[in-house]
């Protein structure tokens, strides 16, 4: 029982959450590669509102909308609340300096540990 719920539960969301790190950083790296680390200061905006409509699946969980199934919410629900979260780490983790000085600093730390 322990294994299958390591295997079907647990694994898949540690590998998502993984996914979501190196892609943070990989985004982060890349702004500053291209030098337009500014594209990340407006990043915030859009992947919160990508998170506030994934609350439409809550809604509809709690039958205050009744358009769609609650599957197609749920994979909805899913897939824009891990972009929007991308897009809120990449706004947050080091627009303002340097990918080297930025792990030296405890900020950057911070926004993980909201996540």
């Amino acid at each position: 029982m322990q294994a299958k719920l390591l295997r079907r539960e647990v694994l898949p969301f540690m590998l998502a959450f993984a996914a979501l790190a190196v892609l943070a950083l990989l985004l982060d790296a890349l702004l500053h590669v291209f030098n337009v680390v500014w594209i990340g200061r407006y990043l915030g905006i859009p992947g919160t509102l990508l998170i506030l409509l994934s609350f439409v699946y809550s809604l509809r969980k709690r039958r205050l909308v009744g358009f769609s199934q609650p599957a197609v919410l749920l994979r909805w629900h899913q897939r824009m609340a891990w972009f929007g979260s991308l897009l809120v780490l990449v706004h947050a983790e080091f627009t303002s300096t340097p990918y080297w000085v930025g792990w030296r600093s405890g900020r950057c730390w911070l926004t993980w540990v909201a996540v």
